[in-house]
């Protein structure tokens, strides 16, 4: 199954996911220079030719995921200048070759969420042209989180080249050095960060006041509670336990935190007996960007009005005239 052809060139939003198309050309979207949304999830797409989206200089949303995509190319998104929203999740990428990325940077929300193959090779730079994004989704791709938080020694870290980064979330990538994590995000001005459904190894924060965590938090929210796993004396420990104890540590502080692992699990999270408490739960974090009930199309500022073309491409084709 392919795209469509002999489209209007007036369509501003095109939906063909779940449609069984299994080829990309680059003449599939030619004269739609004013689309401004295009939906391609749930497709057998195996890749992305070079060029293949030169002629949409005006899109804002594109929905790629659930396809079969493993190779992105230099020149995959060339011509997407004006992209605000990439949704990339649920493909088997294996290799993203540098620079394909460059077109975007007006990126402000970008998908990369269960790349589950064990080694992605790509440059740790190829984030860099990213400076708008504000959301990054990256749980359960464990190979791509593990590129983004480590840096060789004479090198920055790949999450520092964007600067307006505000929500991040890392859940569930095997990432077990919370001090190597929260380093790594110590430069940004991240409103709002998920880390849970990770083995993370606490050794490091039992009596260590200079941990990473611990200026971390100071400024950055940890909305979703993640635990320790490791040692076994502060497993199911909550992270936000041990910075909140660092802020409030007394002058006995070292000997709070040398606790048995059923004082650390009692209801209040107890690390000193007379006044400290650790809550249970973090509230709701506002931010300025919510992948959940923000609309790119809208943004442009055009009141659409849908109208439904017959399919005889596939289930279901939805194209919208303005």
């Amino acid at each position: 199954m392919q795209i469509p052809q002999n489209l209007p060139p007036s369509l501003h939003s095109l939906h063909l996911e779940e449609n069984k198309i299994n080829n990309l050309t680059t003449s599939d979207f030619k004269n739609l220079g004013h689309l401004l949304e295009l939906n391609l999830h749930g497709n057998e797409i195996p890749s992305l030719p070079p060029f293949v989206f030169n002629e949409l200089g005006e899109l804002k949303s594109l929905d790629l995921r659930s396809n079969n995509i493993d190779e992105i190319y230099h020149d995959s998104f060339t011509g997407l200048t004006n992209l605000v929203s990439l949704d990339l999740s649920q493909n088997p990428i294996k290799v993203i070759v540098t620079g394909a990325f460059t077109p975007f940077g007006k990126l402000s929300l970008f998908h990369a969420s269960r790349w589950e193959e064990l080694s992605i090779e790509m440059d740790p730079s190829s984030f860099a042209p990213m400076e708008s994004l504000q959301i990054l989704t990256v749980e359960d791709s464990p190979s791509l989180a593990h590129i983004l938080v480590t840096k060789k020694e004479d090198e920055t870290f790949p999450l520092s080249t964007l600067p307006s980064l505000m929500e991040l979330n890392l859940q569930r990538c095997d990432l077990h050095d919370i001090n190597l994590v929260t380093l790594s995000l110590l430069t940004l001005n991240l409103q709002v960060v998920k880390l849970s459904g990770n083995p993370w190894d606490c050794q490091q924060l039992l009596g260590n006041e200079s941990s990473h965590l611990f200026q971390f938090s100071a400024s950055r929210k940890l909305v979703d509670e993640p635990e320790c796993q490791t040692p076994s004396q502060v497993q199911g420990v909550k992270l936000t336990a041990f910075a909140h104890h660092n802020s409030n540590a007394s002058a006995n502080s070292d000997d709070s935190l040398n606790r048995t692992s059923s004082g650390l699990k009692n209801a209040n999270f107890t690390f000193n007996s007379s006044t400290s408490h650790i809550a249970k739960s973090i509230g709701k974090e506002n931010t300025v960007l919510s992948h959940e009930n923000t609309s790119t199309a809208n943004n442009g500022g055009v009141n659409s009005s849908n109208a439904n073309t017959p399919s005889s491409q596939g289930k279901n084709v939805q194209i919208v005239l303005y």
